[in-house]
């Protein structure tokens, strides 16, 4: 027990750093030393591991490393720089730790897991909404605040518009999982928790985000969710409509952009893809990454590598989603990643370690049911 209980403790610990690696430079990469003393623990108290883990979870694990790996050696082959290759490849390190995920889900730890992520979540976007708050709309420190951000951390607050100031954050795809934070809050709670959000997904200012925010509301509660976006929209078009369509005047620049990386890969189509690495130079962009990650992976990977990638990273954990959608808990920490997936088109989330910790949290809740429904379907026919 208390084995366990560390294991999920040292798990939600590399989820919090992760949070604030993205905020203060002094914690970026701390995050994997939760990792590493989860991995020493499991070990240390894991005396057979064959009788532990599925074959299909071994397998899984293993094609898409392999898969990794042989596009990294293309890439080699190619002659492209060694560090693009690692900086492409480096946030699938966490499908090494991903045996300390399946054994923590396999012993019923999940939702104490996914509690302590949540309150992590919620709390994160509670404090973030105070600040694009006072930053927006109040002048009491708002130049303290704004030089504080830009001084001692990585946010970097800027002016896209007159009147908006964006705090963007790479970890807002995650938003879905302030949800499991609420499953048994009061109504007064949840529509307060609903408001900060509304609030930092407005002010991050990322039309990819807001696309996921729209699409993750519907399926969370369409009805509630189609009654407030209505009093929202007419709200906010009746008073700020001059600032919404300049708002969106300053976002076609970003939706050309997008729209000249998906005209660059049509033209440069291969069955195979060109390996990871290469550098991609996209009119005045130049890059080994572009910001809508499924062109990246259809360049990179190919037409036949993209489906066969995409069938791991994508097919699979939504249909899991969909499977178990009557567990709230599994169902919204599916949500999250199907908003992190929708957020890829505009940048690439999910080359992240802990996007890899929701997938490898999805995939092991399905084969951990299919493991004890097997076994006692073996118990019952033991007893006949």
């Amino acid at each position: 027990m208390r084995v366990n209980n560390l294991l999920v403790n040292s798990v939600s610990l590399y989820f919090l750093l992760s949070l604030l690696g993205t905020t203060f430079s002094f914690m970026h990469g701390l995050n994997i030393l939760a990792l590493f003393f989860a991995l020493l623990v499991f070990f240390y108290s894991t005396d057979n591991l064959s009788q532990i883990f599925p074959l299909k979870f071994i397998l899984i694990i293993l094609f898409i490393i392999s898969f990794q790996l042989i596009y990294i050696l293309k890439g080699q082959l190619n002659g492209y720089e060694s560090d693009s290759i690692l900086y492409l490849s480096r946030y699938l390190i966490i499908l090494l730790f991903s045996p300390v995920f399946y054994f923590i889900i396999n012993k019923g730890y999940l939702e104490e897991l996914s509690k302590k992520i949540s309150l992590f979540m919620f709390i994160y976007i509670l404090v973030f909404s105070v600040i694009m708050i006072n930053l927006n709309t109040v002048d009491f420190f708002k130049t303290d605040i704004s030089a504080f951000l830009l001084d001692n951390t990585r946010i970097i607050p800027y002016t896209a518009i007159s009147g908006f100031v964006r705090v963007f954050n790479s970890f807002a795809p995650f938003f879905p999982l302030i949800f499991i934070y609420t499953i048994n809050k009061s109504k007064i709670v949840k529509l307060i928790t609903h408001m900060f959000l509304l609030i930092y997904i407005f002010y991050v200012g990322s039309i990819g985000i807001l696309v996921s925010y729209i699409i993750i509301m519907f399926f969370y509660d369409y009805k509630i969710f189609s009654l407030f976006f209505v009093i929202i929209i007419v709200f906010v078009s009746s008073i700020y409509l001059d600032f919404i369509l300049n708002f969106l005047e300053y976002k076609v620049v970003s939706i050309g952009i997008k729209n000249s990386q998906i005209d660059f890969v049509i033209s440069n189509l291969s069955l195979f893809g060109t390996g990871i690495g290469i550098e991609i130079n996209i009119f005045d962009r130049v890059g080994v990454i572009v910001e809508n990650l499924f062109v990246y992976w259809v360049y990179t990977y190919g037409i036949l590598g993209f489906f066969m990638y995409g069938l791991f990273i994508i097919i699979y954990p939504l249909y899991i989603t969909i499977k178990y959608k009557y567990d709230k808990v599994i169902y919204y920490i599916g949500l999250t990643y199907l908003s992190i997936v929708i957020s890829s088109a505009s940048n690439p989330y999910l080359m992240s370690g802990t996007s890899i910790m929701i997938l490898i949290i999805l995939i092991s809740y399905d084969l951990s049911k299919n493991k004890k429904r097997y076994q006692q379907k073996l118990l019952i026919g033991g007893f006949k």
